[in-house]
């Protein structure tokens, strides 16, 4: 199925930000994306940011992805970027909708997405941060932006798309290369430098629409509950490690149709994923060494001495499993080998 057109808002500053809607029932879902996440151009070509996301998450909802200034087919400015730059194209984002959103502010974005919200209440109906921080030091700069990623752009733009999305490296560095052509070096820095004068310790307790945390990488287990203390009306969720994948989307939908659909009068659910019957070819050869190693009961870092891999090797091969199982624990994965004959 094609995408959606490309439409256009304008923000406060004359500047045309580049939106897609895709068709659903009200109210739609605004995704809100880190500063100098991938343009249309490369989400397209991942199935979990495609239509086939779009499908597994929303259900039948309408849903609204949208590009930053000086990304893809937005307008550019020059000079510097600053916080209430990134504030203007969310207004306008959230006036083209034209009605209250859920909004779904995924890491770095939650950033300009808390300030949003805490601004203009009335945008929002309720918001989900993933994978958030009150502030970029806490995860962004130490870990998925560490000194040094300057040195070679493409490579860095490579390891975000295999952290986060777990892709083949050939493919993975095709998208990266088209990534840093459409949002070059010195306007990711940029994103990254306006994000740097954000925190939210003093915002998040003025932002009083419904809410819901939720971390499913190890490094963001610490600042989502950070955030959760400071949010007044507030669920928190923890999960193991996973990749974004149509599978974990299908679970995402679950989660937010118990902790925030619940609180909004929405039904119970619109048509709970649940995993099918899975193929006894499914898993790689070392995802079955891994999930023998789970049955016997090992950690991660028995694992990995076994198997003479690193933790993160190993982290890497569990949420493969989860994902490809379609469970979310070390337990439903043993339980779901053994019924199938995968271990």
């Amino acid at each position: 199925m094609e995408s959606p057109p490309i439409q256009y808002a304008v923000t406060s500053d004359g500047l045309r930000i580049a939106y897609r809607r895709y068709a659903g029932a009200s109210p739609p879902f605004l995704i809100v994306h880190s500063p100098g996440a991938m343009p249309f151009s490369v989400s397209e070509a991942i199935p979990a940011l495609a239509q086939e996301g779009v499908d597994r998450f929303a259900r039948g909802r309408s849903v609204v992805f949208f590009e930053w200034r000086c990304t893809g087919n937005s307008d550019s400015q020059p000079g510097p970027l600053s916080a209430e730059d990134l504030i203007a194209d969310l207004e306008a984002i959230a006036d083209a909708a034209g009605e209250p959103v859920d909004g779904r502010f995924m890491a770095r974005g939650c950033l300009a997405g808390c300030l949003h919200a805490a601004r203009h209440p009335h945008r929002y109906r309720s918001i989900e941060i993933v994978n958030g921080a009150v502030n970029i030091d806490d995860t962004w700069l130490g870990i998925v932006n560490r000194d040094g990623w300057q040195a070679n752009y493409v490579e860095h733009l490579l390891g975000l798309l295999r952290h986060y999305f777990g892709m083949d490296p050939v493919a993975a560095l095709r998208l990266a290369a088209r990534w840093a052509r459409e949002v070059p070096m010195e306007t990711f820095e940029a994103y990254l430098e306006a994000d740097r004068r954000v925190d939210l310790t003093d915002v998040l307790p003025s932002i009083h629409v419904p809410a819901f945390v939720r971390a499913n990488q190890i490094t963001d287990y610490a600042p989502a509950a950070v955030m959760a203390s400071l949010l007044p009306d507030v669920r928190l969720s923890i999960s193991e490690p996973a990749f974004a994948s149509l599978d974990q989307l299908g679970r995402d939908c679950d989660d937010w149709d118990e902790h925030l659909g619940s609180r909004l009068g929405e039904p119970a659910s619109r048509g709970a994923w649940r995993p099918g019957r899975v193929a006894s070819g499914l898993l790689t050869k070392r995802e079955s060494q891994v999930l023998r190693l789970l049955e016997d009961g090992c950690s991660n870092a028995e694992i990995a001495e076994a198997l003479v891999l690193s933790r993160r090797t190993v982290e890497h091969h569990l949420s493969n499993i989860y994902s490809k199982l379609g469970v979310r624990t070390r337990i439903a994965a043993v339980n779901t080998g053994r019924e199938n004959g995968l271990t």
